[in-house]
């Protein structure tokens, strides 16, 4: 018997059963718990190339280069001075340090009333590196920033909520 195994335990919903016989078949694996293992592998294998830098890109039908967004690796690399992560049920983008302001509303509300980073900064009290780290971020995170607000879009839909009224 090895004593250096590590017994792992835990429940799933009807939904989440699914989801890991899905993975079992794509994956070509025996069981679920093999499937899961090569899933950890391939994840960590991939977060190791996005710490590096990388971007992860696939080919359209049309042999087009498209970006693939996989938000829960992606936000896992941090070489920002005064953004930093969140603890949210599904919002991935990053937040102004010590704040609870996302870096694309800082950069969107700078877009909206045509304001320079020194003038935003001003606003939100804030470094005038903050706005300039705020700006960058977003810039690059375009993808993820539209697919959050169709999540929340998609959220405020679902109960009923009228938008644009």
């Amino acid at each position: 018997m090895h004593h250096d195994l590590k017994r792992q335990n835990f429940n799933v919903d009807a939904d989440q059963a699914a989801d890991l016989e899905a993975a079992r078949i794509f994956l070509n694996a025996p069981t679920i718990k093999d499937a899961m293992l090569r899933a950890a592998r391939l994840v960590n294998s991939i977060a190791r190339e996005l710490r590096t830098g990388k971007k992860l890109v696939a080919l359209d039908e049309g042999g087009h280069t498209v970006r693939i967004m996989i938000p829960d690796l992606e936000h896992t690399v941090s070489s920002w001075i005064y953004l930093c992560d969140r603890p949210h049920p599904w919002r991935r983008q990053l937040y102004i340090k010590g704040r609870k302001l996302m870096a694309s509303t800082v950069w969107s509300d700078m877009v909206a009333n045509q304001q320079t980073p020194e003038e935003a900064a001003e606003d939100r009290d804030l470094p005038v590196a903050a706005v300039i780290e705020a700006i960058r971020y977003s810039e690059e995170n375009l993808d993820l920033i539209r697919m959050e607000a169709q999540e929340e879009k998609q959220r405020l839909i679902a109960p009923g909520v009228v938008l644009g009224a």
